[in-house]
C-alpha cells in the first residue's frame, strides 16, 4: 500500500469555466515544491475510488466549485462530517458521489484523520476555457488556504 500523508484533489470540468476551478488550482499546485508526502491530483471528473485506490492517507483536501449562497469567489472550508450532517447541501456537479465516497473513506480508513472540502463559489458556469475574472483574482487566496491546510497536516497542528 502506497503511503501518502496528504492528498490534494482538484475536481471539475475545465470546459465549463469556473466549474473547473479545482483542476486549475491542482495544476498550479503541481508546479510548486511541496513537502514530502504531499500529492496533488488533477481529478477532473474522475471517481475518488480510482484516484485513491491503495493509498494510506492522513488527510484529504478536495477543491471544487461549490454552489452555495455566497458571492462569486466566496471560499468554503467544510469538514466532510459537517457536509454529511447538513440537511440542505450546496452541490457541485460531482458532489453527491464525492460526499458519499469521502465519508466512507474517512470512516473505514484508520489512517485518514480528516477530509475537508475547499469549495469556491463559481461566477460563470458555461462553455469556455479558463476561469472567470472574479475567480482568477482569488486564485492566490485559494492556494494560500490549501497550503495552510497542508502545513497543519504535515506539522501535526
Amino acid at each position: 500500500m502506497e503511503l501518502s500523508k496528504v492528498v490534494i484533489i482538484g475536481f471539475g470540468n475545465i470546459l465549463f469555466k469556473d466549474e473547473g476551478v479545482g483542476c486549475w488550482v491542482a495544476q498550479e499546485l503541481q508546479k510548486r515544491h511541496l513537502p514530502p508526502g504531499v500529492e496533488v491530483i488533477d481529478g477532473g471528473t474522475a471517481s475518488l475510488d480510482l484516484l485513491l485506490d491503495g493509498k494510506k492517507i492522513r488527510k484529504i483536501i478536495i477543491i471544487d466549485a461549490l454552489k452555495g449562497e455566497g458571492k462569486p469567489g466566496t471560499l468554503y472550508k467544510v469538514p466532510i462530517d459537517e457536509l454529511i450532517q447538513r440537511e440542505s447541501l450546496p452541490f457541485s456537479l460531482h458532489q453527491f458521489d464525492l460526499l458519499r465516497t469521502l465519508w466512507l473513506m474517512k470512516h473505514e480508513n484508520p489512517c485518514c484523520k480528516e477530509v475537508v472540502l475547499i469549495g469556491v463559489e463559481p461566477d460563470e458556469i458555461q462553455w469556455g476555457l479558463g476561469l472567470s475574472e472574479s475567480i482568477q483574482e482569488r486564485l492566490s487566496e485559494i492556494i494560500a488556504l490549501i497550503l495552510k491546510e497542508v502545513e497543519y497536516a504535515c506539522n501535526g497542528v
